[in-house]
């Protein structure tokens, strides 16, 4: 191992720690009018939006979650009318899972307060918050895709 690799282990230490750091910054309750959401049922939430119909293992495979955890999720984001499910039309022992309007509406909100307060720090630095949210976004892909310990993802 070279100097420059610790220098480049280092740096991508620092960038988990600033995500995860950032993420815990960015709580869905602190506004009135936003349903306050865990960051497990936010992610769930966002999931079942952008794939309306689908059935909660495929919810649970895609996100990488036990499906214990992924119960508890969906019981909180039914109960605040924010997902119900409805009967599979191919199979009756299945459900697939909508959002409401009530989740769009939650979304739109929560996404507008995350701009809002990230907006006051980022400025106009439109282009390196593009890259850092291809960056983050392969990252996640790719680690998601099987990138055990011990590999690099490749850029």
């Amino acid at each position: 191992m070279t100097p420059h690799d610790d220098d480049h282990d280092e740096l991508l230490a620092d960038l988990a720690h600033a995500v995860h750091h950032l993420s815990r910054e960015l709580k869905t309750g602190d506004e009135p009018g936003i349903v306050p959401l865990t960051g497990t049922q936010l992610t769930v939430l966002r999931h079942i939006q952008t794939h309306p119909g689908v059935r909660p293992a495929a919810v649970a495979e895609a996100l990488g979650l036990q499906r214990s955890n992924l119960s508890a999720a969906l019981r909180v984001l039914q109960n605040q009318e924010l997902v119900r499910r409805e009967p599979d039309p191919d199979d009756a022992r299945v459900s697939r899972l909508q959002p409401t309007e009530r989740a769009a509406e939650n979304l739109r909100r929560v996404r507008a307060m995350w701009s809002r307060r990230l907006a006051s720090v980022v400025g106009g630095r439109r282009e390196r918050v593009a890259d850092a949210v291809e960056l983050i976004d392969d990252l996640a892909r790719a680690l998601r895709a099987g990138s055990g310990p011990g590999t690099r993802p490749v850029p």
